[in-house]
């Protein structure tokens, strides 16, 4: 038994300085969770995220928090959510807001926003002024993903033509490029993802900002069983002074380029 505690504290003593901390003596864990999620959160499940905005954003707040130390561990989605829904783990590393959570988690203010966008074929770029505009498009969609309350509104009073078969960003540009649709709903974070893995890709698709939505607000989640949940409204003024100095866009520009 004092050999498995003598692991396990090696293992979380080996973690803690790979993240940038040294752990003082006293100070209290908070443990965070999350799934693999570029660019936000950098990994693989089972291990331990290696950087992110999330993840890094997380770090500075708690560089500013005395007395606590902020200790991360990825997993699959729902086993994430499981976690933080029974209090085993403290706190989702992001998340968005939703009823469901609320009823088991508690929000800090926003961290960061994904930016909705447009893609399109170069030289193809779609006009619109209003949103019955963009009927004379063929709009391409994820399977299952959700856009959001405004575009399923504009989808049914204009009856727009939207193509949702590809199940994956790069089924659904292999799409675009061959003139299955014209336009491709997606967020700056994949954008950068889709331009990353192949720079040729900026020859070939265009961006615009989407009307359909300011994008998807992130925020950080505390488990509601959790008694760590009593720091967010010190996060908050940490989190106010930060976006004032910069620090998140920084970090946007570092992962997401500018």
């Amino acid at each position: 038994m004092k050999s498995r505690i003598f692991t396990i504290s090696c293992i979380l003593s080996v973690f803690i300085s790979t993240v940038g901390f040294a752990q003082p003596p006293g100070d209290i864990i908070v443990n965070f969770v999350g799934d693999p999620w570029t660019p936000w959160v950098y990994g693989s499940e089972g291990s331990f995220p290696d950087k992110g905005i999330a993840v890094e954003v997380i770090i500075e707040i708690f560089k500013r928090l005395d007395g606590y130390q902020p200790v991360f561990s990825l997993h699959s989605w729902n086993r994430c959510l499981d976690l933080v829904r029974t209090g085993d783990a403290d706190a989702l590393i992001l998340c968005a807001y939703n009823a469901e959570r609320a009823g088991y988690a508690v929000f800090t203010d926003e961290i960061v926003r994904n930016k909705a966008v447009f893609l399109f074929r170069k030289g193809e770029m779609p006009q619109w002024t209003v949103l019955q505009d963009l009927k004379k498009y063929r709009i391409g969609i994820l399977s299952g993903n959700d856009y959001g309350t405004i575009f399923d509104k504009a989808r049914q009073d204009f009856g727009y033509s939207v193509h949702n078969g590809a199940k994956s960003i790069d089924e659904a540009l292999v799409l675009l490029k061959d003139n299955y649709f014209d336009i491709l709903l997606t967020t700056e974070a994949v954008l950068t993802e889709v331009y990353k893995s192949n720079p040729r890709n900026k020859d070939v698709f265009g961006v615009a900002g989407s009307p359909f939505s300011d994008g998807d607000v992130y925020y950080i989640a505390f488990s509601r069983k959790s008694d760590k949940a009593n720091l967010i409204p010190k996060m908050n003024t940490i989190i106010a002074q930060i976006k004032a100095e910069g620090v998140i866009d920084k970090l946007r520009t570092k992962y997401l380029g500018k």
